[in-house]
């Protein structure tokens, strides 16, 4: 005889267990060697029990416990699986939870002292599907590195998508140098792999290779999955292409025999000009220039009549005091985005179609002095249309087309990666009390009177007169296309399909700028002017009528430049066989790839070729075994 844990309850051993009847999830069952109780009883009394992984009897330690119907009386299960809970009578059923396994209910625990529990592991963990490298897995059988999120769970107030990339997905560096409006982040996959080349990983959009660009103006809500491959076995099937890792992006596609499904998201963010340096006044920039000239000897730069003349501030144009960072910027700018998305089905076909719209200003704080508005503005525009239909039981026909329209205007103070860099530079290199912004207009002027000075041959750059006096426009379109044809030849052999899909995209760029040549002035001998003077009632008033010394003539027209234009083109063919088997604990699966890719930009084009294989072995999801293989090619490179 033995003792159970409950000392008044004995049972001989050897007795045939007492099963209990459960649904396939889990069983309860009372524990080998003990008896059920001599008598049913309706009072309070302690049940014990054990808590084990069905498929290998494995204790599960902290499984949470609970009288169901009865959420305060509950407990979780020791480092040996076992707990002890109080039940209120015979007629009380019990609830157990653990992560990663379904949730069951015991039926009435009647007289037993003690159940065993087995709980069956979530098929929705095990059994959920991992993008990989040109097909899926189950999550449980991957072997290579490899990171997936949903769509949604990007979702945040960006300006574009690299810069939601950061902290949300593991072993991604993402960085943004620049507060430029519409510039994504630069981002890697497990550091930089190549220096001097290539840095970026392969991005793949529905299976089609895009630009990082591309990707920063995909919107979440289209976002059905994406994934990341890092490590050598995961990228094996992209060849040397695959180097830096690689961003598969998968959109949504809707759902066969679903109801329409109309879904609207409206945003509007606000972006402020945070860690911008603070800048002295004037006096205090003459007084500080002053002191450091004595400490090297000198005398001082500015004369005290000076310094107390700029900071009476009764005449801004002969002692002007310019806070040229307040002048040319603003604290604020907003950005507003809208998207609309239908999906649904039918019997045989399945569809998702998405429009986003986009809009982001800048900072800069232009006066719209001529025809054009010099702030930042960036419009884009997102299509997306992915409609799949079975033609037959065995054969499905999809088309992914996604469309980008963007219209981009700003100064045109350089080139797209030093146009804002300059701006500032400029700021930070004039002083506030050299020359300001602009006069007054005179009677009969057609220009802006800029103010600047004469320094050796040349003149100093008015910052005010750089950012307005220029504009620069570009429209870019991008249209990315993909058929798919999907085959299924069960057949012939279960689990064997087949894959063959073709991509076409168009790139286009055209740009503009518009120019006007500024007029600068400076006063000569500021000193010799008064700073105020009487006007015809006898009132003292600033002096405006001192004359100006010309530095520059400028226009009075605008100059327009050629409408530049550039493009690229795109083709894309892959096909690819897929056969996936269970054997009883045996999951096997191969494919066989085969890619070509060619790009043009000029009259010479540039190609990729090559085959991959990949194999895969399961055992009880225990003992994995996976082989990739690939050759590639490119006429860029010798035999």
């Amino acid at each position: 005889m033995r003792k159970s844990l409950l000392p008044w309850h004995y049972a001989l051993s050897g007795l045939v267990a007492i099963t209990m009847m459960a649904p396939m999830t889990a069983s309860a069952a009372a524990e080998p060697g003990t008896a059920p109780q001599a008598a049913a009883t309706s009072a309070k009394r302690v049940v014990t029990g054990l808590v084990v992984d069905k498929v290998d009897g494995e204790p599960l330690p902290g499984a949470t416990v609970t009288v169901k119907g009865d959420k305060s009386t509950i407990t979780a299960t020791d480092i040996d699986g076992r707990f002890s809970i109080t039940i209120p009578n015979n007629k009380a059923s019990l609830v157990v939870s653990y992560v990663g396994y379904k949730e069951f209910t015991t039926p009435a625990i009647d007289d037993l002292g003690f159940v065993k529990i087995e709980l069956q592991g979530d098929d929705k963990t095990l059994d959920e599907v991992v993008v990989v490298g040109a097909g899926t897995q189950k999550r449980v059988s991957v072997t290579g590195a490899i990171t997936s999120v949903k769509g949604e769970d990007l979702r945040m107030p960006a300006t574009t998508l690299s810069n939601a990339l950061a902290g949300k997905i593991a072993g991604i560096v993402a960085m943004s140098n620049s507060g430029e409006p519409g510039t994504g982040a630069e981002f890697y996959i497990r550091g930089i792999g190549t220096f001097g080349g290539r840095q970026t990983p392969l991005i793949l959009l529905d299976d089609v290779e895009i630009s990082s660009s591309d990707l920063d103006y995909i919107p979440t809500e289209n976002i059905e999955s994406f994934s990341i491959l890092k490590d050598a076995s995961a990228t094996a099937i992209y060849g040397a292409r695959g180097a830096n890792g690689v961003m598969i992006v998968k959109t949504k596609g809707g759902d066969y025999n679903a109801k329409t499904t109309v879904n609207v998201s409206v945003e509007n963010s606000f972006n402020f000009l945070d860690k911008f340096p603070e800048f002295v006044d004037g006096p205090t920039y003459m007084t500080l220039h002053n002191k450091a000239n004595m400490g090297r000897g000198n005398q001082p730069y500015y004369s005290e009549s000076r310094i107390l003349k700029t900071a009476s501030g009764l005449n801004p144009y002969l002692y002007p005091n310019v806070d040229w960072g307040d002048l040319i910027f603003k604290n604020m700018a907003m950005r507003q985005r809208a998207n609309v998305n239908v999906s649904g089905g039918g019997s045989k076909v399945r569809y998702y179609m998405s429009l986003d719209f986009q809009h982001e200003d800048g900072l800069i704080n232009t006066d719209n002095l001529y025809s054009w508005n010099n702030n930042v503005n960036i419009y884009n525009y997102t299509f997306q249309n992915n409609i799949a239909y079975k033609l037959t039981p065995t054969t499905t026909i999809t088309m992914n087309m996604n469309a980008q329209i963007r219209s981009t205007s700003r100064p045109n103070t350089g080139d797209a990666n030093y146009w804002a860099s300059n701006i500032f530079n400029r700021i930070l290199t004039t002083t506030p009390v050299d020359f300001p912004a602009y006069f007054p207009a005179r009677e009969g002027d057609e220009f802006v009177r800029y103010g600047t000075m004469r320094k050796n041959e040349s003149y100093i750059t008015n910052p005010y007169a750089f950012i307005n006096t220029s504009y620069y426009e570009s429209n870019e379109n991008t249209i990315n296309t993909v058929i798919k044809v999907n085959q299924d030849f069960d057949f012939i052999t279960k689990g064997l399909k087949a894959e063959v899909w073709v991509n076409f995209k168009n790139w286009s760029n055209g740009a503009f700028n518009r120019t006007i040549t500024p007029h600068l002035f400076q006063v000569s001998n500021p000193d010799s002017h008064d700073m105020v003077i009487t006007d015809d009632n006898g009132n003292q008033v600033m002096n405006t009528s001192f004359p100006l010394q010309t530095v520059r003539d400028g226009t009075i027209y605008i100059a327009e430049s050629d409408y530049g234009t550039s493009a690229d083109q795109t083709f894309e063919l892959q096909a690819n066989v897929n056969w996936s088997r269970k054997f009883g604990l045996h999951d096997v699966s191969a494919m066989l790839l085969y890619r070509q890719r060619q790009y043009r930009n000029s009259s010479l084009p540039n190609r990729n070729q090559g085959v991959s294989f990949r194999a895969t072995y399961d055992f009880a999801h225990r003992y994995l075994l996976e082989f990739n293989a690939g050759y590639n090619g490119t006429e860029r490179l010798a035999k």
